[in-house]
């Protein structure tokens, strides 16, 4: 009876880590991709929890990792740059594995690459890239702690447990704050703003441009042609110093405008 009872449960457990590995069911794909050795890289989002899996498409998972919610953390791109791009750490003991994808937006072709790099002791130790065109990317759509909000939480908590350590009775170990969260409407937000900021310098320049135009002193007609210098008995046309340090403002502003609008655009 108690073999029975051994053979079923390991029967179950190597179903449920084939269906965690393969995304099935009510599990939704986070990431997906396909390498040259015909395995699968898969994160997953399994009723909260997130699972990587790696390994032979048809087979049971060479390495399956499940952690909580709280302990995964992703890397968005803050929308500057040639280079978007997105990432997610699943961390095992000492090891992380950071599945990763990102697109050269100034290539005509948007080159993408994609896959997993392995860390150990925070070295990379391998990167297995992803082939092919059939990637599926929802990192950008998921809401986990930022990686460097979730750094800067362990130092947090590590400087917190040495104070306890040396007898500090002002350190309490509940004085804490979560990491802040990063969403896709945060990451939209802020990329909106830089636009709205470029499109204003981009008027600005405009408006100094026109500045200029409208204060240069223009020579006089005569008989069809320009007069440069003179007219009449007249002494040759002058800019006032006034005009002279309005143009010259108008100019350091406009390249400053033009500088800040090609940044944040």
């Amino acid at each position: 009876m108690n073999k029975i009872k051994i053979m079923l449960f390991v029967v179950a457990t190597l179903s449920s880590s084939s269906v965690l590995g393969r995304c099935e069911g009510d599990n939704k794909t986070i990431f997906s991709c396909a390498t040259k050795d015909e395995k699968q890289i898969e994160v997953c989002d399994v009723k909260g929890d997130i699972a990587y899996s790696f390994g032979k498409q048809q087979g049971k998972p060479e390495i399956l990792v499940m952690v909580s919610r709280n302990e995964a953390s992703i890397n968005q791109w803050d929308g500057m740059g040639r280079y978007e791009s997105y990432s997610v750490d699943i961390p095992n003991g000492n090891t992380i594995y950071n599945v990763f994808w990102g697109m050269d937006r100034l290539e005509e072709d948007h080159p993408v690459e994609a896959g997993v790099n392995v860390f150990v002791n925070k070295k990379s130790m391998a990167i297995v890239k992803c082939i092919g065109v059939d990637i599926v990317n929802n990192i950008p759509r998921i809401e986990l702690h930022t990686t460097e909000n979730m750094r800067v939480s362990e130092q947090d908590a590590a400087s917190r447990e040495n104070i306890l350590q040396e007898g500090n009775p002002k350190a309490d170990r509940n004085d804490y704050s979560p990491p802040l969260q990063t969403t896709k409407k945060s990451v939209v937000a802020y990329t909106t703003n830089n636009k709205s900021i470029a499109s204003f310098f981009g008027w600005v320049g405009i408006a100094c441009l026109a500045l200029l135009a409208i204060l240069e002193p223009k020579a006089p007609k005569r008989d069809g042609r320009f007069k440069t210098g003179y007219k009449n008995n007249e002494a040759p046309l002058k800019k006032s110093p006034t005009v002279i340090k309005t143009q010259i403002f108008a100019v350091v502003t406009g390249i400053i405008s033009a500088l800040l609008w090609n940044f944040l655009g």
